[in-house]
């Protein structure tokens, strides 16, 4: 989220970051064989089949570099969850293609805009992502909001 002289990435910039994934095709934003899905398995499992990947093409491995180091990640999921059964799937798991089990966090998005965080926890965990994600909601009400237009 900073720019490479260590500026905030304008929220403008974030939108039209966002609006150009969500307006590619499905098959480039994982379509149904997504990655994701493989960081949810055994330890050994998805070194092995990481390494595969990475020998199959250069590109997978470059792309494989930029993700791990990201400091989270964010996932558009493709549903609009409405029942609570419904919405915990979404930000648990979704179709486990578009998370990233590897990251610390991620950050669940929804078509119809609900937001989770999901993150790996272990018994100090919370507080410290509660603390962020009161940060960000906190900062995130004092931004001005953009009313589309009628």
């Amino acid at each position: 989220l900073l720019t490479p002289a260590g500026e905030p990435v304008p929220p403008s910039q974030l939108q039209g970051a966002f609006e150009a994934i969500l307006a590619s095709p499905a098959d480039a934003r994982g379509g149904s064989a997504g990655v994701g899905h493989l960081t949810s398995l055994p330890r050994g499992e998805w070194a092995a089949l990481r390494e595969q990947l990475c020998a199959a093409a250069p590109a997978n491995g470059a792309s494989l570099k930029q993700i791990d180091e990201a400091l989270f990640a964010v996932c558009l999921d493709g549903s609009s969850p409405e029942e609570l059964g419904e919405v915990n799937r979404a930000m648990l798991h979704g179709r486990g293609i578009d998370r990233w089990l590897d990251k610390s966090f991620q950050l669940v998005v929804t078509e119809n805009a609900k937001a989770a965080i999901n993150f790996e926890h272990s018994w100090g965990d919370g507080v410290s992502v509660l603390r962020l994600a009161n940060e960000m909601f906190d900062a995130s009400t004092a931004l001005p909001t953009d009313t589309p237009a009628p």
